[in-house]
């Protein structure tokens, strides 16, 4: 597992003091099997019932595919699980939770790869069930990365609009700069 760290709460200035609880949070990464041709990259205790509660934390874990191993893509990972915790407990307004349909126009470089503009929130087509913990029902979400053309779209459209536009072109939830931008 790759744990979330204070550094990676750092980019968020003041806001990103980390509550000591949501440094047990991480990322796992799972290589490709002979199903699935992409790797793996997937939160673990977004879920977690932190309040001992019963309710299961956020109600949701984070997935980030690619087609190629890169610890870039974990540090992506890790920064939207960060800003995930951080809007969750209101340090940006009002508390809320990425879900399917939310934007973060958060630039990112995959070295000589090239960058994204920003990632959209979908219900992937692969995970779309999700699973249940004790808690509860845990929703699987994927982080897809996207380029600036693309954010403006589902910005001017729906990002379900953009999401079906790569699913049509074969692309899918798979975050990967390489690709020919879809519109």
């Amino acid at each position: 597992i790759f744990p979330l760290g204070p550094d990676t709460f750092a980019p968020f200035g003041e806001a990103g003091a980390p509550d000591p609880r949501w440094l047990t949070i991480g990322v796992f990464r799972f290589s490709p099997t002979p199903d699935r041709p992409t790797w793996l990259h997937v939160s673990s205790g977004l879920s977690n019932d932190w309040a001992d509660e019963g309710e299961p934390g956020l109600g949701h874990e984070l997935i980030v595919e690619t087609p190629w191993r890169d610890d870039q893509a974990i540090r992506l990972l890790q920064g939207l699980v960060a800003y995930d915790l951080l809007i969750a407990h209101g340090r940006f307004g009002a508390p809320r939770v990425l879900e399917a349909g939310s934007r973060v126009n958060a630039p990112f470089q995959f070295g000589e790869r090239g960058g994204i503009a920003g990632v959209f929130v979908a219900q992937g087509r692969r995970f779309s069930a999700g699973f249940r913990s004790e808690a509860g029902p845990v929703a699987l979400l994927s982080c897809v990365g996207a380029g600036q053309d693309e954010l403006e779209f589902a910005r001017a459209n729906t990002t379900a609009d953009l999401h079906a536009r790569l699913v049509a072109a074969g692309v899918g939830e798979v975050t990967d700069p390489e690709r020919p931008l879809i519109v």
